[in-house]
């Protein structure tokens, strides 16, 4: 009984002897990554913690095999980079501003030195405190006027009152009676047959023509009245004077001694920061220090409170797909938009010799890289990350997409439904006039999970890449412009910071998306009701209101170089 056992156990202890360097490896690999079950890469993670170098015997028998992204990518935060695998932070961003790429977002001033400017500005408050000090001297000097026409006017009606009473009674009898007077004809006197009889006398036509008794026995001569001539011509009649119009006085803008005007859209490179300024080069029409007219290469200071900057120059851990510049994702009700859908709408990729590669242009107001940086930063710490399809978009694409959506809603009744059906219309998936986009604080996103990063150099600042991820399933595709996108099943406010809160998520919103958006608030950013995958910063629309671009430019050069 005992020998009949001996050989299968012995074929057992070798079998398990041959099978161990290949278990020592599986255990290895699920060791270095607790996400064995979504890599699908080809480079390795860097640095992963607690990971274990592969038993070469094992690999030498047979080539390993890495785990892959699932079929379903199931929502996770769990974390995939340690501390020291994280992005660097530089103020705030990934890497430092200078070298980027930034583009004026408005027509823009540039100057020799920031005094210039404070010297422009001080001239026009200067200018602004003389106006109002004449302005008041002026309203001053109206309100003396009116009270002396007032006092004036109150003189007279007191003299007219004392004359009236002082003739009142001269004609009182000595009865004390004032005589009574009959009704006064207003209609004027021919001859003297149309005069009347004072105190019912008869008017004797007998005596000198245009007298009375009266007049022949006081001895008072006639009035003669001249006889006028037909022929004679009459008097010139003085024409009122025409108002001359107030001149206004030009005063001091605050450009004046600028050494050029940025055209929006204008790209340069940022060299400094200084506070509020940025010292760029670009290419302009500028004038010398001599006071020449030229063209060319100058450098100067920018205000870049209204500046858009390149995002990948500051945050190149973002994924970035620019979709709008090589094949637009635009549909409706999954229904492509006629001319828009599958076409490049503008200039998308470009070399980035930052970089070192080519990359996608993504644009948005300097101050909002900032909190796209902080949620960045919060999904990476959870192994995901940001997939960014659209910063700033061209007006004349807005225009384009919204007028073909137009016609869809006209000639389509699911797409109409789709878009119109109340609470929603147009204006929620795609504005008929500038937009947040155009705006520059406004950005359509996705989000992924990270499989593998590569560390980078750009100059001698250190940055990383995402090598390898795989996109979550998100409530609709991208771009999807009809109700189905809907982030809260009615309309929120899309110029509050706090109307989303009390707003109900729509029933397609999944934990991906949810995630997303915690990322993105939690940075100060603001979701759109309409749209899952759009966010605005309306702490940067508050800063530019006053002014706001309007989109009216392509953006087609990038001129980064390393910090």
């Amino acid at each position: 009984m005992k020998k009949g056992w001996l050989a299968p156990l012995m074929a057992l202890a070798l079998c398990c002897a041959s099978c161990a360097p290949q278990m020592e490896t599986f255990q290895g690999e699920a060791i270095s990554g607790s996400t064995a079950d979504w890599i699908d890469a080809p480079a390795p993670i860097l640095n992963m913690p607690n990971q274990q170098e592969p038993d070469t015997a094992a690999n030498e028998e047979e080539p390993e095999e890495k785990p892959g992204f699932p079929e379903v990518l199931t929502w996770t935060t769990e974390p995939v980079l340690d501390s020291a695998q994280m992005p660097d932070d530089h103020n705030g961003l990934e890497l430092p501003v200078q070298g980027a790429t930034g583009y004026a977002s408005i027509q823009l001033p540039m100057w020799r030195s920031v005094e210039d400017s404070a010297a422009a500005r001080s001239a026009v408050e200067e200018w602004q405190r003389a106006q109002a000090e004449a302005q008041r001297l002026r309203e001053e000097e109206e309100a003396r006027r009116l009270e002396a026409a007032r006092l004036e006017a109150e003189a007279r009606q007191a003299e007219e009152e004392r004359q009236r009473q002082a003739t009142a009674a001269v004609g009182v009898t000595s009865s004390g009676q004032a005589p009574v007077l009959g009704p006064i004809s207003t209609e004027p006197y021919a001859s003297g047959d149309d005069m009347p009889a004072e105190d019912g006398a008869a008017v004797d036509n007998a005596g000198v023509e245009g007298t009375t008794p009266e007049d022949k026995g006081s001895g008072t001569e006639p009035v003669a009245v001249e006889p006028q001539d037909p022929a004679a011509p009459e008097p010139a009649v003085t024409e009122p004077e025409t108002a001359q119009p107030e001149v206004v006085e030009k005063g001091p803008t605050l450009t004046d001694g600028a050494m050029a005007i940025l055209p929006a859209g204008t790209p340069f490179t940022i060299l400094q920061e200084a506070g509020d300024w940025w010292k760029v080069r670009c290419e302009v029409d500028y004038t010398d220090t001599d006071g020449q007219k030229k063209h060319g290469e100058a450098i100067g200071w920018v205000e870049h409170h209204w500046c858009m900057i390149n995002l990948p120059d500051v945050i190149p851990s973002i994924l970035y797909d620019a979709t709008n510049g090589y094949a637009s994702k635009f549909v409706s009700c999954g229904k492509p938009l006629e001319g828009i859908t599958g076409q490049a709408l503008y200039v998308g990729k470009t070399p980035n010799a930052r970089l070192g590669e080519e990359e996608f242009m993504a644009p948005v107001l300097y101050s909002m890289a900032f909190r796209l940086c902080a949620a960045q930063r919060s999904a990476l710490s959870q192994g995901n990350c940001i997939v960014l399809y659209e910063g700033y978009r061209p007006l004349d694409v807005q225009l384009k997409v919204s007028g073909v959506l137009r016609v869809m809603i006209r000639d389509d009744a699911e797409v109409r439904a789709g878009v119109t059906s109340a609470p929603w219309n147009i204006s929620w998936f795609i504005a008929t006039s500038a937009s947040n986009h155009q705006h520059g604080y406004a950005v359509d996103m996705s989000l992924a999970r990270v499989g593998s990063v590569r560390e980078c150099l750009s100059g001698t600042y250190r940055y990383i890449r995402v090598e390898t991820s795989k996109l979550y399933d998100m409530p609709t595709a991208m771009h999807e412009l009809s109700r189905a996108a809907a982030t809260f099943t009615t309309p929120v406010s899309s110029n509050s910071e706090t109307a989303w809160r009390s707003a109900v998520l729509a029933p397609t919103m999944n934990e991906p998306a949810i995630g997303m958006q915690r990322y993105c608030t939690d940075a100060g950013l603001t979701p759109l009701a309409s749209e899952w995958w759009h966010f605005n910063d309306l702490t940067t629309r508050a800063g530019v209101l006053s002014n706001l671009g309007n989109g009216d430019f392509f953006i087609t050069r990038c001129r980064s170089i390393a910090p």
